[in-house]
């Protein structure tokens, strides 16, 4: 209990006693407790006859502490005033005998804002209202916690948005004491037949318990106020009425002939009486009671509008609190969690597009709105329904479920827009200006996100498109190609070509940038990220004329260079490696001239790196091995490297060299010297040095791992990294989405699941597009779990965003495999079980094979793993001082960082570990967690935006 309140007035008791009644499950409360009701002067304690009033007293006493005393005629809270009827608030009890006692428990709720002077402890749940029957439509409520944030004009660009892809709805004008919509309605229809005001006077008169009456009535007269697809509700037929509301919402509430939301009940039926689509209701601003019977409907879809301003900030969070104690208190399920609009930004906070991330600032914002969002809508989050019993794992998973809450408020962000600021009287020119704003179709984005049945059919589910296949043959086509391809690299030309090859956008930005010009480019990638079968595929098309039209059909390249594999992954063929040498050979008509010695570039590398520490001697010798790679000799006479810039330059040819493997050559290049500078001189030197020469008849590529130029550049590496940023091999969540719907077309378990235009859809086409695969939410589309794309890009994904290729296509395959079999779930390929259990066996292999690949960090993964009791058990997330323990050092910790294995969050000076590495290396999370990682995986995914 808090006893640190000021208690001034009689009011401050009865909120300090209504708020603490909130908590049905304080184990403190005593028994037959029944209710407290404050007046001015006395309060007034209800008990159940038969009960232990010292036990009861006691309790008043923890709550008010020293302000509870006796005096000859009884109890008294002491106040902070002066004078005895301002300074004592007696307390007089009311035995209830059985009878009243239940009727007590009885009372219906009751949805406010404000606090009751009764305040009930002792009372039955109120059942959750039933759902509204099928054929009803929803109910859209907008809401702002203060006035000037755009409430009004957010639900008019929302019915310009609904009403522009043929829907019809019914707008209605429920602020009551600052009617906008029905002032601009004035205008287009002076005299309105039937208003808002009218419907509450005739449902709290309609002598039908369900108002069939006055529904009928308000149909008929309704009718006559529709424009274009939008019935138009105002809350006056006479604006002058505002004065005077005679039935207000509230005194349908408080009604015991009614249910406590009978009033939405009535707009939606009378929706239903219209024939529209949606009901709109704009709602009066601030905890006002006019505005709770709709707030605290848990049927209701609600959408909150605010500015950046801190007052609307908060107060927004105010409202998500309240919402979700009315619902806590209740034990009532959520069935449409609230929405944000953040109007009114400035310029500088609006995300941008092409851009990385947002402002500080508005990150702060809506972090703060999504920590208490999950907080206020904890209570439901629940297993899916939607259960495989062909799950083979057994791991609990319970820790990767996700609901809508905890994947953060859906949002949209709108700019402040001038022409906005003060709008025609006119409607029709009003709902123009607004069309013209683009803020219709902003929403109607954010919208298809947020309630899944407006969304138009994917083209992926059309009828026919899979004719002949079983649900169980498609999942096992998926399961068969996803697994194939996770091993392409070591599969023959021919096989890779049946498979094909996904233009992701470093590779649209390479082939775009060299169309005209020979590439001197370091491609930079993390474990996973497609180097070696971008490599392969590079290589195999033999010219570079011929890779730019594969990755971008419509460009046009006049550069027929022969492409050169020099060094290549131990996963390549070499004997395939050693044919695409000699027919790059013949390309360039170098059969006749020169007849080299086969050339073993990793032999002659293991012989030459213990020799030398010089950097521009092993420039030489990187510059010497793109020769004799073609055959051309080395003697003490002949220099490999002249030669062939000689006869490039004598017979007008160009020649582009590709590289890769270089992990595996120099598995020493964090400790071994030569090997940093072996490296150094061909990813820094050699693409310098070229460009310098005479004509540059010669470009290179080069391949390499993120973590080895982190390590081999000691300086200026931002400027590095900077200059080949846009061929980095890095995977956006969007480019995630797109690899994952071409392998399930290319698997041909699906049709028409990906096509070229998809890197242009935006967030909510992309979870249209993906529905056949993995379904809207993890559970079924109707619950409350978190969008599939946003799971399961989350769980492959490390806490910076960035998502592995490899990882996405082992996921799929391991997910497919789980599926097969499965009966129950059939309206998607991969089953929600399979999903969850797939990232255990996808993070322990990803594990295994960074540790074979990567000696340092497969020393540091031993220490982690090797942790069996409570002093070297490793959680997530835990302090540097945790890994200390087990052995690890500053080096390793910066190592893990690096590889995107750990994050440290500056924050709460802790590290995590992603789901993606924490399973692999068996790394427990405990109690408390997981909320921050989620949040933490919110800010990755804006970061990661462009």
């Amino acid at each position: 209990m808090n006893t640190s309140n000021i208690f001034r007035t009689w009011v401050d008791v009865s909120r300090t006693l209504w708020r603490i009644s909130r908590n049905h499950n304080d184990p403190t409360r005593p028994k037959g407790l029944i209710y407290a009701q404050t007046f001015w002067d006395g309060l007034l304690v209800g008990t159940e006859s038969g009960s232990d009033r010292d036990e009861i007293i006691e309790w008043f006493k923890n709550i008010f502490g020293m302000r509870w005393t006796q005096d000859q005629h009884g109890p008294t809270i002491l106040l902070e005033a002066r004078g005895d009827e301002l300074s004592h608030l007696p307390v007089r009890w009311e035995e209830l005998d059985q009878e009243e006692v239940k009727a007590w428990q009885n009372i219906p709720f009751q949805p406010r804002f404000s606090p009751s002077s009764t305040t009930r402890f002792s009372c039955s749940p109120c059942p959750a209202p039933a759902p509204f029957p099928r054929g009803q439509p929803p109910v859209l409520a907008f809401h702002s916690f203060k006035g000037g944030v755009g409430r009004t004009l957010c639900a008019l660009a929302t019915t310009l948005a609904y009403s522009d892809h043929g829907k019809k709805i019914l707008l209605v004008d429920a602020d009551f004491e600052a009617p906008g919509i029905s002032f601009l309605f004035k205008e287009r229809t002076p005299d309105p037949d039937f208003s808002f005001s009218d419907l509450l006077i005739m449902l709290h008169a309609d002598s039908n318990p369900e108002g069939s009456y006055a529904l009928a009535s308000a149909k008929g007269a309704i009718a006559g106020q529709r424009l274009g697809n939008v019935f138009v509700l105002p809350s006056f037929r006479d604006l002058e009425d505002s004065i005077s509301l005679e039935i207000r919402p509230e005194h349908l509430v408080t009604s015991t002939a009614h249910p406590p939301f009978f009033l939405t009940d009535a707009l939606s039926r009378l929706g239903k009486e219209l024939n529209v689509d949606l009901v709109i209701i704009d709602l009066r601003a601030g905890l006002s009671e006019l505005s709770a019977p709709f707030i605290f409907d848990p049927r209701i879809k609600r959408i909150l509008v605010a500015n950046p301003s801190w007052q609307a900030i908060k107060g927004t969070r105010l409202l998500i609190q309240e919402i979700g104690n009315t619902l806590n208190v209740n034990q009532w399920p959520v069935d449409s969690l609230p929405a944000l609009i953040l109007n009114q930004l400035p310029g500088a906070m609006m995300p941008k597009m092409g851009e990385a991330g947002r402002g500080e600032l508005l990150n702060v914002m809506e972090e703060s709105i999504n920590a208490t969002f999950e907080q206020a809508f904890s209570q439901n989050r629940r297993q899916s329904a939607v259960e495989s019993p062909s799950t083979t794992h057994t791991q609990d998973t319970d820790d990767l479920l996700l609901t809508s809450a905890e994947e953060g408020i859906s949002r949209v962000y709108l700019s402040y827009n001038e022409p906005l600021a003060m709008l025609p009287k006119d409607w029709e020119e009003t709902m123009e200006t607004i069309r013209q704003s683009l803020f219709p179709t902003k929403i109607w984005d954010m919208l298809q996100l947020w309630l899944p049945a407006t969304r138009i059919p994917s083209p992926a589910t059309k009828k026919g498109s899979q004719s002949g296949k079983t649900l169980d043959d498609r999942r096992t086509l998926l399961r068969d190609f996803a697994d194939r391809l996770v091993t392409a690299e070591g599969s023959s030309q021919n096989s890779l070509e049946k498979i094909g090859f996904l233009s992701i956008h470093p590779l649209i930005s390479l082939a775009q940038d060299h169309a005209a010009k020979l590439p001197m480019v370091v491609s930079i990638g993390a474990k996973g990220a497609g180097k070696t079968y971008s490599f392969l595929n590079m290589a195999r098309t033999e010219k570079w004329a011929n890779f730019v039209k594969k990755v971008k059909s419509d460009l046009d390249c006049n550069i027929e260079a022969p492409i050169l594999p020099v060094l290549w992954s131990k996963n390549a063929n070499t004997d395939e490696m050693i044919r695409l040498q000699n027919g790059c050979r013949d390309l360039l008509a170098l059969q006749n001239t020169v007849s080299g010695p086969l050339f073993e570039l990793p032999r002659e590398l293991a012989t030459f790196q213990t020799q030398s520490h010089d950097l521009y001697v092993w420039r030489d010798f990187w510059a010497d091995a793109i020769a004799r790679s073609l055959g051309i000799p080395k003697t003490d006479s002949i220099n490999p490297f002249e030669t062939l810039l000689r006869h490039l330059r004598k017979n007008n040819l160009n020649l582009i060299a590709i590289i890769d493997g270089l992990e595996e050559i120099f598995p020493e290049f964090t400790t071994s010297e030569a090997q940093k500078m072996a490296l150094r001189a061909l990813i820094q030197e050699i693409p310098n040095w070229l460009k310098t020469l005479p004509g540059a008849p010669l470009g290179i590529i080069i391949f390499i791992r993120q973590d080895m130029v982190l390590h081999v550049i000691p300086q200026n590496r931002t400027q590095f990294t900077d200059r080949y940023k846009n061929y980095a091999l890095r995977w956006t969540w969007k480019e995630a989405l797109e690899l994952a719907a071409w392998v399930c077309d290319k698997s041909e378990a699906t049709n028409d699941l990906w096509d070229q235009e998809f890197s242009n859809f935006t967030e909510s086409d992309l979870m249209t597009r993906m529905r056949p695969l993995w379904g809207i939410k993890l559970g079924g589309d109707d619950t409350n779990e978190a969008k599939s794309n946003t799971w399961v890009l989350s769980v492959l994904s490390d806490l910076r965003g960035r998502i592995q290729a490899r990882d996405v296509v082992r996921f799929l395959s391991l997910a497919a495999r789980d599926s097969v079999g499965n009966t129950k779930t059939t309206d998607r390929l991969l089953i929600p079980a399979a999903i969850r259990s797939a990232i255990v066996p996808c993070s322990q292999k990803k594990v295994d094979e960074i540790g074979e690949e990567n000696t340092p960090l497969k020393e540091v993964f031993n220490k982690i793993q090797g942790g069996n009791d409570s002093q070297t058990q490793i959680f997530s997330p835990c302090t540097f001082e945790n890994l200390a323990a087990i052995g690890l050092n500053q080096e390793q910790v910066g190592l893990m960082e690096e590889n995107g294995i750990i994050f440290h969050d500056t924050s709460e000076k802790k590290y995590h570990f992603p789901e993606i590495f924490r399973h692999g290396l068996a790394v427990e999370r405990p109690v408390g967690a997981r909320p921050r990682v989620l949040s933490l995986m919110r800010q990755a995914r804006n970061s990661d935006r462009r």
